[in-house]
């Protein structure tokens, strides 16, 4: 469980560092080509999982 939890962890650590190479924010070239479509799938996906496990937690424990 602690490895699964802290591979869950990773997400939001891993996510925000995909953000400045990947992204396509301020300064990227006209021929800049970001991340594939199932890239984002898989990003979105695991982050829903996580914050759902997240939120079960908090209410569980507001019992």
């Amino acid at each position: 469980m602690k490895a699964i939890l802290g591979n869950l962890r990773a997400i939001a650590t891993n996510l925000a560092a995909l953000r400045n190479p990947y992204g396509s924010g301020h300064g990227k070239s006209a021929t800049y080509k970001g991340l594939e479509e199932r890239h984002a799938k898989l990003a979105v996906g695991s982050s829903i999982t996580f914050v759902n496990f997240l939120w079960d937690t908090h209410e569980r424990r507001d019992i």
